[in-house]
């Protein structure tokens, strides 16, 4: 998938990731606005992680290798 198709499979519910990424079982979640929050896609690691052992969640934001990339696909 493209970005444009990832960007619209999050807004569906679906996790999506990319083959590319380093972070073995990154995904990225679509959070739509609720309240006083407006919506945002954020980036979750399993728990166990090297990245964040928590099984943190963070912001994310799209570098423009990512936005380019054509590796996208739903994460499961």
């Amino acid at each position: 998938m493209n970005f444009g198709q990832a960007i619209e499979a999050l807004k569906l519910g679906k996790r999506v990731t990319r083959s590319g990424w380093n972070g073995a079982g990154m995904w990225l979640e679509y959070r739509p606005a609720s309240g006083v929050d407006l919506a945002f896609i954020r980036l979750s690691y399993p728990v166990h992680s090297k990245a964040y052992p928590n099984g943190a969640r963070v912001s994310w934001a799209p570098s423009q290798t990512d936005m380019l990339a054509d590796d996208w696909q739903v994460f499961d």
